[in-house]
């Protein structure tokens, strides 16, 4: 472990007796790197993953193409243009999301997200609540329950139906954000 990374952890576990980490979406995949590839910190007591981003559910060979014609595009814009419904949710709460989408950085969380997710993990002892739906355009469900199982010996695994969007943790789109939000409390 790099001496940031011991100075961090000595840092959570001095300050907190115990932490719930909460990740969604690139917030997720980047918690479980770290906790599949670091020593896990004594405080660290449970994982919650909501809508984690591993595998990308739809694109692939357009992601280049429009990364090379256009890199910085506004939010408002790719929702006008694709009306893809998990972009709706930032243009309804703006001022919670940066307006402008690097296509460069989304590409190199992509890669991430597969390179993550073809490595062979010890699986890990801590506990999971993982948070997916079926309605999320965003990532490959099937391939982010199959990498939490593969890697994690407790999940707990809440699965919606329907409509629900990628966005499961906001009120504006998702009518489960407070169902999340007390699961997560009573873990």
């Amino acid at each position: 472990m790099s001496g940031k990374n011991l100075h961090r952890e000595f840092l959570v576990s001095k300050c907190f007796k115990e932490v719930k980490a909460v990740g969604f979406s690139t917030g997720g995949l980047l918690l479980t790197q770290y906790v599949l590839n670091e020593k896990k910190p004594s405080s660290l007591k449970s994982l919650h993953l909501i809508s984690p981003y591993y595998i990308q559910r739809f694109g692939g060979f357009f992601d280049s193409i429009i990364g090379h014609f256009v890199n910085g595009l506004s939010v408002d814009t790719a929702y006008f243009l694709s009306r893809f419904k998990d972009l709706k949710v930032m243009t309804l709460d703006s001022q919670f999301y940066h307006q402008n989408l690097p296509i460069d950085a989304g590409l190199q969380v992509k890669e991430l997200g597969i390179i993550e997710s073809k490595k062979d993990y010890t699986a890990k002892k801590i506990p999971v609540q993982l948070f997916i739906s079926e309605g999320d355009w965003t990532v490959d469900i099937q391939a982010t329950k199959d990498f939490i199982i593969k890697n994690f010996e407790e999940v707990e695994l809440t699965y919606y139906k329907g409509e629900e969007p990628h966005h499961l943790m906001s009120p504006s789109v998702s009518s489960k954000a407070k169902e999340i939000q007390q699961k997560i409390f009573n873990f």
